[in-house]
């Protein structure tokens, strides 16, 4: 769009990536062990989170104890891949079942008709000959390089 005549100021309205941590589940592994994936991340939601197992009380105020691993224990994934799980068939490290790897994701989804949207963005500028010349312009190059497949493109003004 940048290079449509008329055109100023425009941007693309995305939230930049957050990096996460995606644990994959080898599931002939984890079979061997009779690990299901819902145990895998419910013990690991466990270490990372803990879980609130009572309530100290102090007068009127309540304060959740709360269980969970050592900062130390849960704060890399190096750290991680080497925890004790529970299995069916006994104690086995993550690292035996699942593969851990830092991968970026969308920090914000937009959504419109509960689709997900990117936003390009353009101001009006001199020349170019107005609204209709830019919106003629930018059709004519959507048809002869269509978004991918999966893609469609709306234009509003």
């Amino acid at each position: 769009m940048k290079s449509i005549p008329g055109t100023t100021d425009v941007r693309i309205e995305v939230n930049p990536p957050k990096t996460e941590l995606a644990i994959a589940i080898d599931r002939a592994r984890a079979n061997d062990v009779d690990l299901t994936s819902a145990a895998l991340a419910m013990q690991l939601r466990l270490a990372m989170n803990g879980q609130e197992v009572t309530k100290l009380r102090e007068g009127s105020r309540e304060t959740p104890i709360v269980v969970r691993l050592l900062e130390s224990d849960r704060s890399t994934p190096e750290a991680l891949k080497t925890l004790d799980i529970f299995t069916p068939k006994g104690v086995r490290v993550v690292n035996d079942v699942a593969t851990f790897d830092m991968k970026d994701a969308p920090s914000v989804i937009e959504h419109f008709n509960r689709q997900r949207r990117i936003m390009v963005i353009a101001n009006m500028g001199g020349g170019g000959g107005g609204l209709s010349k830019v919106a003629s312009t930018l059709r004519d190059r959507l048809k002869a390089e269509p978004p991918p497949e999966g893609y469609r493109s709306i234009t509003t003004a």
